[in-house]
């Protein structure tokens, strides 16, 4: 048997570019009303932490008053989830429902519940705003996507 070996030709290298690119993860959420849109998105930010953590609350442990604005409901729902997962590293906790006390397109005072978690399935970092969207469709109801930029993962220590 005989194998030719064909010899390529030498190409000059070019220098691999890497892309430093932040892990995401995005979660679409559809609401009836602006304020069912908000509900769902902070459910959404909580199972995205800790699945099933929030379906598993019997109680919430954590209590917070939040006024947000913005000059839209894209960007009210976006400082929304800012300003909750500013909360959630700084408490510790998983926010997994709200009452709206108050809820326009560039406004919300709302209060939000929470339990308090040891250790978080996912980090995030913050939420690529620019990669967010929110729609009004004709029947009035919301439909939108949220992109969060991860951390790392976090590995719960085990307990023994």
């Amino acid at each position: 048997m005989h194998l030719e070996v064909e010899k390529s030709k030498k190409h000059k290298r070019r220098p691999i570019k890497k892309a430093l690119e932040t892990p995401r993860s995005q979660i679409t959420v559809e609401g009836l009303s602006l304020q069912h849109l908000f509900k769902n998105s902070l459910r959404g930010l909580g199972h995205l932490l800790s699945p099933g953590a929030c379906s598993s609350a019997k109680h919430y442990d954590c209590t917070m008053k939040i006024q947000v604005t913005a000059e839209n409901s894209k960007d009210l729902l976006l400082n929304f989830l800012t300003e909750i997962l500013a909360l959630t590293h700084k408490h510790h906790t998983i926010f997994c429902t709200m009452y709206a006390e108050e809820i326009t397109e560039s406004k919300i005072v709302a209060q939000v519940y929470g339990t308090w978690f040891k250790n978080f399935d996912m980090k995030i970092k913050s939420i690529a705003k620019s990669k967010c969207y929110i729609n009004r469709k004709e029947d009035f109801s919301y439909t939108g996507t949220i992109v969060f930029e991860l951390g790392d993962m976090i590995t719960p220590i085990p307990t023994s």
